[in-house]
This record gives C-alpha cells, structure tokens and sequence, in this order.
C-alpha cells in the first residue's frame, strides 16, 4: 500500500514590515507646511545648542579654559545634527483638539 503524499500547507502571504516606514513616510510629508517647518527647525536647532552648552561645559570643567572657535564649531554642528534629527520628531505631536477631545466623558 502507498501512501499518499499530502499537500503542503498554504503558506500565508509575508509581512511586509518594509512598507510601513513608507507610510509613515507619507503621512509626515503630507503635513510639512510652513509651522511644522519651523518648529522642526527650532526643536532641533533649541536641542542642538543645549547639547553643545554642555558639551562646552564639560571642556571649560576639564581644560579650565573656553575656547570659542571648538564652542562654535560644536554649536554649528550639534545644531545641524538636531534639525535634522531631533525636527522631524515634531511632526508627531498631537494636535491641540485632541487633548480636549480626551478631557470630554
């Protein structure tokens, strides 16, 4: 007697963890306006040079002295760093009427 040979199982169709940052994606890029331009720009460029005053804290504590060509070398680039990394994170704020809609019963 043979045995019969089962079918393989179906093999559901695979995630595609590849297309949601693209959704997302599209979702930011649909909502960069002028505010949401600047408050990216200031979110980041306010993160940068508060990451370069410490970085210019902790030389001035370590050397003694401020030397002011690095402190503005840092600032440019920690600034530059920020507004394109820390800005587009300002994009996934909540809108203003959502905080009220969450304090209606």
């Amino acid at each position: 007697m043979t045995a019969l040979a089962r079918p393989a199982p179906a093999r559901p169709a695979p995630a595609r963890p590849v297309l949601a940052p693209l959704r997302i994606a599209r979702k930011g890029v649909a909502r960069l306006d002028g505010p949401a331009l600047r408050r990216m720009l200031l979110a980041g460029v306010a993160w940068g040079v508060t990451v370069s005053l410490g970085l210019t804290a902790a030389r001035a504590w370590r050397c003694g002295d401020v030397c002011l060509d690095t402190a503005a070398v840092d600032a440019l680039i920690t600034a530059a760093i920020g507004a394109v990394t820390v800005g587009p994170l300002t994009l996934f704020r909540r809108p203003a009427d959502d905080a009220a809609r969450r304090d209606e019963p």
